[in-house]
Parts: C-alpha cells; sequence; structure tokens
C-alpha cells in the first residue's frame, strides 16, 4: 500500500515514517501544499494522509483541488477543533479524520480498516485471532470459537473499532437497538466476562469507569 503523508511538521512526519515502514507500507512524505501538487501529478497513492494547516495553503483546499476527482481515500490530520472544519471535509468525501495530538496506534489501525475496504479483505487479526467480519466467524488458533448471536454482535463491534474505546453506555444502547430489551451495566459485563471465558487470549481492555477496548497488533490481508 503507497501512501502520500502530507506534513509540515517534520517530527511527526519522522515518527509516522518510522511507523509506517515497521508495518510493511510505502510512506512518501511532502511538507507543502506546492509538493504534494507535483507529487499527484506523477503519482497516484493508494492512500493520502493530508494535514490540513500547511505553510503555503489550506489543506482542505488541496483537498478540494487536488485529491477529490482522483477519487483518492483521505485521512485528514487536523489540529483544530472546529467541528464545521471536520464536517466539510468529510462532506466532501474524506475518508476519516483524526484530530492532534493522536495516537500513531490509532491511526494505523484507521488506515488498516480502509485497507480491508480497498482490498475487499473481510478478516481482522489481532494476536491469535482471527475475525471473519463477512462469515461473522472467529477462530482462534486456527479453531472455531462459538459465540451466541449477542456476543459475536458485541465482539464485532469491538474488532471493527480497534484501538478505540467503546463506552458501556454505547453498548448498552447498541444491546436495546439489537434486542429491544432493556439492559443494566452488569448485564454488559456479563457479556464481556463471557467472550472473555470463550478466548484464551485476553484481548479486551477494561478502560475503568468508560468502557473497553481491543487493541491493535495485525491485520490479515
Amino acid at each position: 500500500m503507497n501512501i502520500l503523508l502530507i506534513e509540515d511538521h517534520q517530527n511527526i512526519a519522522e515518527s509516522l515514517d518510522y511507523a509506517f515502514t515497521n508495518q510493511g507500507y510505502s510512506l512518501r512524505t511532502v511538507s507543502s501544499y506546492r509538493e504534494a501538487v507535483t507529487y499527484l501529478k506523477a503519482h497516484t497513492p493508494t492512500l493520502i494522509i493530508l494535514d490540513l494547516g500547511l505553510p503555503d495553503g489550506d489543506g482542505l483546499d488541496l483537498y478540494k483541488e487536488q485529491i477529490i476527482h482522483r477519487k483518492i481515500p483521505t485521512i485528514i490530520l487536523s489540529a483544530q477543533s472546529d467541528e464545521d472544519v471536520i464536517v466539510d471535509g468529510l462532506t466532501l468525501g474524506a475518508e476519516d479524520y483524526i484530530t492532534k495530538p493522536f495516537s500513531t496506534k490509532e491511526l494505523l489501525a484507521r488506515v488498516k480498516k480502509i485497507q480491508l475496504r480497498l482490498n475487499k479483505t473481510s478478516i481482522i487479526k489481532v494476536r491469535d485471532v482471527t475475525f471473519d467480519i463477512e462469515k461473522q466467524e472467529v477462530r482462534e488458533n486456527g479453531q472455531i470459537v462459538h459465540f451466541t448471536g449477542l456476543e459475536l454482535r458485541i465482539f464485532h463491534l469491538l474488532m471493527t473499532n480497534l484501538n478505540r474505546v467503546i463506552p458501556r453506555d454505547f453498548i448498552l444502547d447498541k444491546v436495546w437497538e439489537w434486542t429491544g430489551n432493556d439492559v443494566n451495566e452488569n448485564t454488559i459485563t456479563v457479556y464481556i466476562k463471557r467472550i472473555r471465558a470463550k478466548l484464551n487470549t485476553d484481548l479486551i481492555t477494561t478502560i475503568k469507569g468508560v468502557g473497553y477496548r481491543i487493541d491493535f497488533h495485525e491485520t490479515q490481508n
């Protein structure tokens, strides 16, 4: 996967270059609006990571004028908390956004998610556990793990949001949406406990007082 990083902060660029290279990606970095335009005239990257705050122009203008018509999936980096700027980018067609400061692991997870879609691959792998989204099948070390329907839906929610904390209240709302039944926080605790018991590896991290998270390691292509 060839990625173009448009970022003028050298420390961020060097850190991402190291992390992405270690994950097997080809990452090319340019640091300005002008460099990005020149690069895009000669190359078509698979994915663009675009910082909106460029030294010689507006990143959103670059997206509108140089990227949209090329239909290249783009993740927006922004130090701005202005929701209107983020909404503008997403409305125009940007794939995702992440605000600074951000976790490199989280950015990698979002890139992996886009890669899954682009490759039409439906298998997510974390440690020895694989989850086939299309088949709705969980395996550990190649052996099928049998979840109930609701356990599988909760596991699906966590596996498709790697490195993101899923709040307990959000899971409660989802369970109500899926079943139509009123449930309480203790119910969620029970389901998470059952999922953990069926896996030999404790993938699910509890964020005390907030929710649950599965950390990204690798995705099967």
